[in-house]
């Protein structure tokens, strides 16, 4: 299994090739997933697409990863074009947990649009907390 991740705009894609298997690339993908939550900041896509297989440990990191981006307010979504994958999503329900795009511009475009809402809300509530909620924005 190949795997390593890069920035693009404001999402952090993690990128894994392969097959995810235990104890053969398992820690690896914990391990990016990691460093990943600690180290870079926004929402992250795990893409799936050149995935041959995936093991109920890499399902297990994926879930267990979902809840630690959650509790930091982070996005965290799969990108899953191949059908096996998908399938394996679905089988396991998992796609009703994670949100799964089946294309990488609609991940992108999604996760960017959500990450701008998100942004646009806090900069409301920051000008709210010092009182300027009565006060024009004038970039608006």
């Amino acid at each position: 299994m190949k795997i390593g991740y890069r920035r693009e705009g404001p999402i952090t894609i993690v990128t894994a090739s392969g097959v995810v298997k235990i104890r053969e690339s398992g820690d690896s993908f914990s391990e990016i997933l990691g460093k990943t939550l600690h180290e870079e900041k926004g929402p992250v896509l795990v893409d799936l697409s050149g995935v041959d297989a995936l093991d109920s440990t890499g399902l297990g990191e994926m879930v267990a990863y979902l809840r630690k981006f959650r509790l930091q307010g982070r996005s965290f979504a799969i990108l899953a074009s191949a059908p096996r994958i998908r399938k394996l999503l679905e089988f396991t329900n998992l796609d009703r947990t994670l949100p799964v795009y089946h294309s990488r511009d609609e991940a992108l475009q999604s996760m960017t649009d959500e990450q701008s809402a998100k942004n646009d809300t806090l900069t409301r509530l920051d000008r709210n907390d010092i009182g300027l909620d009565t006060v024009p924005d004038p970039f608006t």
